[in-house]
């Protein structure tokens, strides 16, 4: 069980009133987009946001709440890609995947860490496994079929590990910030 007040206590969505909840839906929800919307490069940092986000939004948000978060940073970037000129119609091909890919993150994230009631670092890193694997598979299969480049197969497979485990850590860090500061009140 999670000691109180311990980096293993996550301050979750079912103890927070519904107006704190619409707070971080809002903040979380808009990050998720603006983000991958307004910043370009480096690539890694708008993944390590929208990772962090995500996680952020798996303790902290709940049902429909989960959406925005979840296909927001897609749905910026490609409307970036649009507006700036360099959309490829071969990315659309990724995106259910990308998608499918942040669900399964922040689901088997809250499943371990909340239900399991696993170390939150383990939740974390075996939800990173399963969001690289969940994304980079079928980009590996689009690569070698032609439609994705060799810089696309690195930010959909390292890049994705990568940027999903250390956004998840930042996330971890920011909650237990929130938790020290609610358990001073």
């Amino acid at each position: 069980m999670m000691k109180p007040g311990s980096f293993n206590q996550l301050y979750t969505a079912e103890a927070q009133p519904k107006s704190v909840t619409m707070r971080f839906f809002l903040t979380l929800s808009s990050i998720a987009f603006l983000v991958p919307l307004l910043l370009s490069y480096p690539q890694w940092f708008v993944g390590i946001i929208v990772n962090c986000t995500l996680i952020m939004s798996a303790m902290h948000l709940r049902g429909q709440y989960l959406v925005p978060p979840i296909v927001l940073p897609s749905i910026g970037q490609t409307i970036k890609g649009f507006a700036l000129g360099f959309f490829i119609f071969k990315s659309i091909l990724i995106l259910p995947f990308i998608w499918i890919g942040n669900y399964a993150y922040i689901c088997l994230f809250r499943q371990l860490a909340f239900k399991k009631e696993r170390h939150p670092l383990q939740a974390l890193t075996l939800a990173s496994l399963a969001k690289f694997l969940i994304i980079f598979t079928p980009a590996w299969i689009l690569y070698q079929m032609g439609f994705v480049s060799p810089v696309g197969i690195y930010i959909l497979g390292p890049m994705q590990l990568g940027t999903a485990l250390i956004g998840g850590f930042t996330a971890l860090g920011i909650n237990d910030s929130i938790n020290s500061t609610f358990n001073k009140k």
